[in-house]
């Protein structure tokens, strides 16, 4: 509890600057540099494996963890060409010690239509995948959503993926956008190739990939409304250096979503709700499904200024990533997210979380995240 109020003493103190606004650096007209930094400040996060290492004298470790952690750098560069019938993304991560491409993708557009090649999240979810990790008004996204996401993915270890993205229409603004990918479905961004090009996926049946359908639709300036479906599905696959085992991939994924604003920039509501289904011929996940929801509120107390958020979410997990496919193992998460903003360039959260595995000692977090936006 102490470590909760100091923590908001800390952000209460920020009350006295004024806001500024946030832009990208303007290369030129056509082209712009944008980027973000996240630091996160542990002020007592549960860390119950640390009584069961213990000191010379044979006494326990810790069980809170307190301290820093880098958790975002990412910077990149975006523009058109040809008077914007051709456009580009690029955005690199140096948190954590190393340089790594995050996405990258081209593509051409004439008018509300455009198609693109390259790295990036396909629309599984919308949570885990349309949302930018500097927008979120929690700390982190949903976990159960993150965890279905990540499911779906043969490697189960990111939602970015290598393919080809067409759509209709703009998702941020235009009242109704449609969009479709074909992606390898490996997850991990994971080449696909054989003899001649090469790649961790070395073989693959033709039209064997990750296909995914999504739909946004704008209710006059209140809201939201969301929908996607999503299939990814091998036969006989096989992955490079792993004894040339083929194996089966069978993922199913839709997804509904909406959010709405009762006052607009004052009170707000929003939520999804997700399954994924695997068959009982997936190598990895064979007759396995999981559920994930969470409902969300937000009331800003100071205007464009302070925002206190709620968060409710569970899921229901039959051998995705707990329980097993005959029993449903539940978990039930809640959060409380104070968030300050000055402007869009800097924003400060704290936040109480707070896990409940069925069975098990549910676990707290009392965290706060600073972040500068370009």
């Amino acid at each position: 509890m102490r470590n909760f109020v100091t923590g908001l003493v800390a952000v209460a103190a920020l009350l006295a600057f004024a806001p500024s606004e946030a832009g990208a650096y303007m290369v030129n007209d056509a082209h712009q540099i944008y980027g973000y930094g996240q630091v996160l400040l542990l002020l007592s996060e549960d860390a119950t494996e640390g009584d069961t290492v213990q000191t010379a004298g044979g006494e326990n470790g810790k069980t809170t963890a307190f301290g820093f952690k880098d958790r975002r750098f990412r910077s990149g560069m975006k523009g058109d060409l040809l008077g914007g019938a051709v456009y580009y993304n690029v955005m690199m991560e140096s948190a954590g010690g190393s340089v790594k491409l995050v996405d990258y993708w081209f593509g051409v557009r004439g008018g509300a239509m455009y198609a693109q090649f390259g790295r990036f999240r396909p629309f599984i979810t919308w949570e885990e995948s349309m949302t930018s990790a500097s927008g979120l008004k929690n700390i982190d996204r949903d976990a159960g959503l993150t965890a279905l996401t990540a499911a779906f993915f043969a490697q189960n270890a990111s939602s970015r993926d290598l393919g080809l993205k067409f759509g209709f229409g703009d998702p941020a603004k235009d009242p109704l956008s449609l969009l479709f990918s074909v992606t390898n479905g490996s997850g991990a961004n994971m080449a696909v190739g054989g003899d001649v090009s090469g790649g961790a996926v070395y073989s693959n049946a033709v039209g064997d990939a990750a296909y995914a359908v999504g739909l946004v639709a704008h209710m006059g300036g209140h809201g939201q409304f969301t929908a996607s479906y999503a299939m990814n599905k091998h036969n006989g696959a096989t992955l490079a250096g792993t004894e040339l085992t083929a194996i089966d991939i069978d993922r199913t994924v839709y997804s509904v979503g909406a959010e709405y604003a009762i006052v607009p920039q004052f009170l707000w509501l929003d939520g999804e709700y997700a399954h994924i289904k695997a068959g009982s011929n997936d190598f990895d996940f064979p007759d396995a499904e999981m559920t994930a929801w969470f409902v969300r509120a937000g009331i800003f107390l100071i205007p464009t200024k302070l925002e206190l958020v709620g968060r409710m979410a569970k899921e229901a997990d039959k051998g995705i990533v707990h329980g097993a496919p005959d029993h449903e193992r539940t978990t039930d998460e809640t959060e409380v997210t104070l968030n300050y903003y000055l402007g869009e360039a800097f924003k400060v959260q704290m936040e109480y979380a707070t896990f409940s595995p069925e069975g098990e000692s549910s676990y707290n977090a009392i965290r706060t995240q600073f972040q500068i936006k370009f």
